[in-house]
C-alpha cells in the first residue's frame, strides 16, 4: 500500500518522512516488477487518499480531509470497498498483464 501523500507531501507540515516513505514505495514497486518479471510475478501498489470511516482524527483533520478529497479525481474520499476491489482485481488473472503500476 502506498499513498497519494507521495504526491501531496502528506497534506500538512510535519509529513516529510511519511510522504518520502510512500514515494519510496513507488520506486520499490517498479523495481520489484522488473526483478520478479522473469518468475512470472507481478508487483503493483495501491495509493488511496483518505479512507472514509477509518478513524482519521487530529488537529485540523476536517480541513485536511477536505484538502485531500479536493485533490482526488473522483471528488470523494475512498471507501474500504474501493481499496478491496482494486486489490482483488490486481490479484486476479484479469490483471496478469499489469505490473509496476501504482493505482491512485
Amino acid at each position: 500500500m502506498a499513498s497519494i501523500a507521495a504526491f501531496t507531501g502528506g497534506g500538512r507540515a510535519g509529513s516529510l518522512a511519511y510522504a518520502a516513505a510512500k514515494a519510496g514505495l513507488f520506486g520499490i514497486t517498479y523495481s520489484l516488477a522488473h526483478e520478479l518479471s522473469l518468475q512470472g510475478i507481478n508487483a503493483n501498489a495501491i495509493a488511496p487518499g483518505l479512507i472514509a470511516n477509518t478513524g482519521f482524527t487530529g488537529e485540523g483533520s476536517e480541513e485536511l480531509g477536505r484538502s485531500v478529497v479536493s485533490e482526488m479525481l473522483v471528488g470523494r474520499d475512498s471507501h474500504v470497498n474501493d481499496i478491496a476491489a482494486a486489490a482483488s482485481f490486481l490479484a486476479s488473472k484479469e490483471a496478469s498483464f499489469i505490473s509496476g503500476e501504482v493505482f491512485m
